[in-house]
């Protein structure tokens, strides 16, 4: 949703009948994508091809700083449902001169080998960072993320000129067995639901 200040979000979103709460306080989340030279997952993304996956690195709190708990995440889709897998990074300081060259490829893999395979053949692709909010349902069974304060870089951390301070991203997220429910929640929301990668949109910010 664009040109909503996160503070009437978060109205919007505690008169929702299943009375949502804040669930943590806010924290900065840092991506850094992955995908071969001829971009398959951006490709495959874009053209909604259904069983699809795309393989990040992240990290919260500070961008630049020695990080001891990353996670290296391949993030799957099959339709409609989204399945995640996450490989502890025990340790990578994260630095300006290890995007270049893709050192931080290298640095990963000196972590854990069995992401090699994984990564065969990738590149640093995008980067991006924003700050979420996270809020749960008072049965626990649905919650809200609001992200927002986006900014894109590319692989060289050239930071994207275009400017995303008005956009916010709302997901809603559930166990497989409440999905019904989920148009329940979505039908008292003032906006209309649209797909959104981050992933695609840090890729084409730099297309321009």
């Amino acid at each position: 949703c664009n040109n909503f200040k996160s503070k009437n979000l978060y109205f919007i979103i505690k008169k929702l009948s299943y009375g949502f709460v804040k669930k943590y306080n806010k924290r900065r989340i840092n991506n850094v994508y992955f995908d071969n030279l001829d971009k398959d997952n951006y490709i495959q993304s874009i053209e909604g091809i259904s069983n699809r996956f795309k393989i990040r690195l992240r990290w919260y709190g500070k961008f630049f700083r020695v990080v001891e708990n990353a996670n290296l995440e391949i993030k799957s889709k099959k339709n409609f449902i989204g399945f995640k897998n996450s490989y502890k990074i025990n340790k990578i300081n994260i630095e300006n001169k290890i995007f270049k060259n893709n050192k931080i490829l290298n640095e990963i893999l000196k972590n854990n080998l069995e992401i090699n395979l994984l990564l065969k053949n990738n590149i640093v692709s995008s980067v991006n960072t924003y700050e979420r909010e996270y809020f749960e349902s008072f049965d626990k069974k649905f919650r809200i993320t609001i992200d927002y304060n986006l900014k894109f870089f590319n692989s060289n951390l050239k930071i994207c000129k275009k400017n995303f301070n008005e956009l916010c991203i709302i997901e809603i997220k559930t166990n497989l067995k409440y999905l019904n429910n989920i148009s329940s929640i979505t039908e008292e929301l003032p906006f209309r639901l649209s797909r959104f990668s981050k992933y695609t949109e840090g890729i084409e910010s730099f297309l321009d």
